[in-house]
């Protein structure tokens, strides 16, 4: 009979939270009931620097979290008294109804300008719409928390059980800590360009640019100019703080999943081969964690979707700008359209790119797997437990999705792109059509 016996000894620390504990796992083999003959015992210890302390992740984005609080997106009752909650859900309803209307005065007002900002005018709506879409998404998602809490309870519950800590699943709290605090200092900088940009460019004292920026208010007068400007800032907010979110929670997994494929691979460097219960847990724990990804893609499929849908619109639009008719723009308005295009590429690329990275990792410990020394001869639940992990690992992806549809791998990336090119190709050859008949 082969048992495992895993104990934690965390190396004694001051003041340092779980910065720096280890884990001892024990790999011993014990004489078989049924064969009495075997008299011996033998026993190896692997030690693996792990992290034993479990971390609430829900109480670590509460300053996320807040910060989206202020801008209106969403209404998080999970950080809020029932005393304060009526008010903050006023403001961000308002908020939301705010973002709806620009988007719609802004649609309305590509019936009213003229031909040579037509491509502008779609660029500015289709971006407005995305950011009231987003707000919304956040919104009801916040009214009606289930997928969110159901994530943050299984995560909580049984992704940092006394189990799944000594398997790897533990995150180093202080570098969590410190991630978050980076990512929210990275979107409030962005948040700043972004919304400097256009202000200079509406306001500066470059007569040119104002004039290339009329299209931002139509068909409303210049007069109404400074109550539209004031929406700026909450229009950049909810277009960065939700990239916030889904990265930090990507990260977590990804790290969680490296930290499994560590523990085996370090087994495997020791013993050579998995015994029985030991395959049993990993199997396990990995069920965990890719159950934890389900439940997160719950709450992210649909934004991902708009995200890729629209981003693809505006991204082609940006280009046809900037390569087709290009010279009909100042040199601060180009820059400014670079800089745009720059950053909704980078926000596109963020998402794709860890949502991939969590993808694979979650998938790569199948090549270690396959390297496992197989007992002469296996036990039936030793097969069973094999089989079943890799199903899992060679079976459905293990991903976020786009809308449930389309899980986002690093071959995903590459089809967008392709999708991409053939639609600017075919937008480029069809625009003048649209602007003969909508102007």
């Amino acid at each position: 009979m082969n048992i495992i016996s895993n104990r934690v000894r965390p190396i004694p620390t001051i003041n340092r939270g779980n910065n720096s504990p280890t884990s001892k796992i024990s790999v011993i083999d014990l004489p078989d009931e049924d064969s009495p003959g075997r008299s011996f015992t033998t026993s190896s210890t692997v030690n693996i620097t792990l992290h034993n302390k479990p971390v609430d992740l829900q109480q670590e984005l509460v300053i996320l979290y807040k910060w989206m609080m202020y801008f209106g997106i969403g209404c998080p009752v999970r950080l809020l008294k029932k005393t304060r909650l009526h008010l903050y859900r006023l403001y961000s309803t308002a908020v939301l109804a705010l973002l709806w209307f620009n988007f719609l005065r802004s649609a309305t007002g590509i019936m009213y300008i003229e031909r040579d900002d037509f491509v502008a005018q779609v660029v500015i709506s289709a971006w407005f719409l995305q950011c009231a879409l987003k707000a919304t998404i956040w919104f009801c998602r916040d009214i009606k928390p289930s997928a969110t809490e159901d994530f943050f309870k299984h995560w909580k519950t049984i992704c940092q059980s006394q189990v799944s800590l000594q398997y790897g699943l533990g995150i180093n709290q202080p570098k969590l800590q410190r991630s978050i605090r980076l990512t929210i200092a990275a979107i409030i900088l962005l948040c700043i360009i972004n919304t400097s940009i256009i202000f200079f460019a509406r306001v500066g004292p470059i007569e040119e640019t104002r004039n290339e920026t009329t299209h931002y208010y139509a068909p409303l007068p210049s007069d109404a100019q400074i109550p539209l400007m004031a929406l700026i800032p909450f229009e950049t907010a909810v277009y960065f703080f939700p990239v916030a979110e889904f990265v930090l929670i990507s990260k977590v997994l990804t790290k969680q999943f490296e930290n499994l494929r560590f523990v085996v691979t370090e087994c495997l460097k020791k013993k050579g081969s998995l015994i029985e219960l030991f395959l049993g847990n990993i199997r396990a724990e990995h069920q965990h964690l890719a159950k934890a990804v389900y439940i997160a893609d719950k709450t992210f499929s649909l934004y991902l979707a708009i995200e890729y849908s629209t981003t693809i619109a505006i991204l082609t639009f940006l280009l046809y700008q900037l390569l087709i008719i290009h010279n009909q723009f100042s040199p601060f308005g180009y820059s400014m359209l670079v800089i745009w295009a720059s950053a909704v590429a980078l926000v596109i690329s963020i998402i794709s790119w860890f949502a991939a990275v969590m993808h694979e990792q979650a998938h790569e410990i199948v090549h270690f797997i396959h390297s496992v020394t197989v007992p002469s001869e296996p036990t039936g639940k030793y097969i069973m437990e094999m089989n079943m992990l890799l199903a899992k690992l060679n079976g459905t992806s293990i991903a976020f999705s786009v809308y449930t549809l389309l899980p986002i791998t690093k071959a995903f990336i590459l089809t967008i792109v392709g999708v991409m090119v053939t639609y600017f190709a075919i937008a480029a050859q069809s625009v003048e059509f649209i602007v003969e008949t909508y102007t």
